[in-house]
């Protein structure tokens, strides 16, 4: 990732030379997942940021939702950690671990447009080293609350965790030898 990232900027160092990209930055993305529609709505982005905003990001949630393809998680994300702002993430990693964890649930067919999950994630986001919360969460839900095997013998917050409090010995004698034999 960290490498496609590094080309990514290399390549594409500002909203200038990525307006004009077209299929190039199709191709570009494809190793992401991120290519067709993406593709296509980050070379529009470029170009409204670059003939309406100077070549500059709108530094405003309003702005930045008016911007194709942008919704509360990628403006939020935007707000977080590139302008340092006190923003909510809530993808369906994020979900996962605040679910489990909080026993918040949710009746909405997409959790991630439930506003009560967003507010949430609001209350419970810290007032400082909020983008470093936001990271950790994210991180905690891809790589240890896993969907099918939570990884709940290594997990960091285990002990506050209100499924893990659930599981029965058996199970978490489970999840030791699943976890050992990897």
């Amino acid at each position: 990732m960290l490498n496609i990232y590094c080309s990514f900027i290399s390549r594409y160092p500002n909203f200038e030379s990525l307006s004009g990209s077209g299929n190039e930055l199709q191709e570009f993305l494809q190793p992401l997942g991120l290519y067709r529609k993406r593709a296509k709505d980050l070379a529009a982005i470029a170009k409204i940021v670059k003939t309406e905003y100077n070549g500059e990001l709108p530094r405003s949630r309003e702005l930045l939702m008016k911007l194709p393809g942008v919704g509360d998680y990628v403006a939020n994300a935007v707000l977080c950690f590139a302008f340092g702002k006190s923003a909510p993430l809530l993808d369906t990693n994020v979900i996962r671990v605040i679910t489990r964890v909080f026993t918040v649930n949710t009746k909405a067919k997409r959790a991630r447009t439930d506003t009560s999950l967003w507010q949430f994630m609001g209350r419970i986001l810290p007032r400082t080293a909020y983008r470093e919360f936001n990271l950790a969460v994210i991180d905690l839900g891809a790589l240890v609350c896993l969907s099918r095997k939570p990884k709940c013998l290594i997990c960091p917050i285990a002990l506050i965790c209100n499924e893990n409090i659930k599981l029965s010995r058996k199970d978490r004698e489970l999840a030791r030898k699943s976890n050992n034999n990897r």
